[in-house]
């Protein structure tokens, strides 16, 4: 009996044949050769870029420590200060959310650089509040911390109140004393100070390292752009060549379609092709 139950297990072993083995072979990983189309490209290494008139260098890429997402360099520059000579503060370098460069700005593909920096409407785009762009200065100077924080107000605080009577963008004034409160203490050469416009109208701020905080702030989001990028920025070089690079990262941008315009985009358009440069100061 014990002989006759053995040779009935068996029996009923399954056998292997090719139509089982190929049931076995699917199961296996596929080879090297066709998932590696799946892997990550490697990243490119990053470039330096000089700004010319201090020496500083700027990388060409960032990741954003507040978003996480690559920020493709626009440009660098200058700004100098007469006290009683003229003489350069720091070095500033202007960067754009990667991914945000094809969506919002393509349509600028193919223009010049020279076209592009006395293009306004170009400078209006590229500060929509839908971009995420992050600008950075590296002090080549000690500065203390009164000429800093009035330096910022001097500037920042008319266009705010311009801001409040144009566009009824009446939370400025509160967001300006934070803002104020940001530089209190001395900037030593060497360090850095960072503005980060992000979308629905948030600022946030770093000084030497620090994180300052998030202001939301429509009049003051608008105010320090328009600043260093409006039509009377208190560095005309450094407003054109803060976008070198970019006219350059765009010649390489498929054009797409861009977002419709917001209500409050088509206002500033509207406004800057009227407004008149004696509407600001210029003594930051």
């Amino acid at each position: 009996m014990k002989r006759l139950s053995l040779a009935l297990c068996l029996a009923l072993l399954p056998i292997n044949t090719p139509s089982s083995a190929n049931a076995f072979a699917e199961q296996e990983p596929k080879p090297a050769e066709e998932t590696k189309k799946d892997k990550e490209t490697p990243a490119q290494p990053v470039q330096w870029v000089k700004e010319p008139d201090t020496g500083v260098r700027f990388p060409d890429r960032v990741q954003s420590k507040v978003t996480g997402k690559t920020m493709t360099l626009a440009g660098v520059a200058v700004r100098d200060k007469r006290f009683v000579i003229m003489v350069n503060v720091y070095a500033y370098a202007l960067y754009v959310q990667e991914d945000a460069i094809a969506k919002h700005l393509s349509a600028y593909n193919g223009q010049a650089a020279k076209s592009l920096q006395s293009n306004q409407r170009f400078f209006g785009a590229l500060g929509k509040v839908d971009i995420p762009r992050t600008m950075r200065l590296q002090f080549v100077r000690g500065v203390g911390a009164k000429k800093i924080r009035d330096a910022f107000v001097d500037s920042v605080e008319p266009r705010i109140e311009y801001a409040a009577k144009k566009f009824g963008w009446t939370d400025g004034a509160k967001a300006l004393q934070t803002f104020r409160g940001y530089f209190g203490n001395k900037v030593k050469d060497g360090e850095v100070i960072e503005f980060t416009w992000l979308p629905e109208h948030k600022l946030r701020t770093s000084v030497a390292g620090k994180d300052m905080g998030t202001i939301t702030s429509k009049a003051l989001c608008w105010a320090l752009w328009d600043t260093y990028f409006g039509l009377d920025p208190i560095e005309s070089k450094g407003k054109k060549t803060a976008v070198k690079q970019l006219s350059e990262r765009l010649q390489r941008t498929p054009k797409v379609k861009p977002p419709a315009p917001k209500k409050e985009d088509q206002e500033k358009d509207a406004d800057d092709s009227k407004k008149e440069s004696k509407d600001k100061k210029k003594d930051a």
